[in-house]
C-alpha cells in the first residue's frame, strides 16, 4: 500500500488539474478498490496538515489547507 500511496502523491503533485479515480487506476495499474483505499488513507494522513487531499466533482488533488489561507 505504501508504494501505491507514493505513486498517487507523485501523480497529484505533478498534475495541474484534479485526477479522476479512473485516471489514478490507469496510471498506477492498481485496482479501483485499492486506489479508493489509498485515497482514504491519504486523506486521513493529511487531515489537519498544511497540504490536504481534496475531492472535487472532477477528481482528486492535493491543495493547501484552507485554514492556512
Amino acid at each position: 500500500m505504501q508504494e501505491l500511496l507514493s505513486q498517487i502523491e507523485s501523480l497529484m503533485f505533478v498534475s495541474h488539474k484534479p485526477l479522476t479515480l479512473r485516471q489514478l487506476v490507469k496510471f498506477t495499474g492498481a485496482s479501483e478498490p485499492d486506489v479508493r483505499g489509498a485515497l482514504a488513507q491519504l486523506s486521513a494522513e493529511r487531515a489537519g496538515r498544511g497540504i490536504v487531499l481534496l475531492e472535487a466533482a472532477d477528481g482528486y488533488q492535493l491543495a493547501t489547507n484552507s485554514e492556512n489561507s
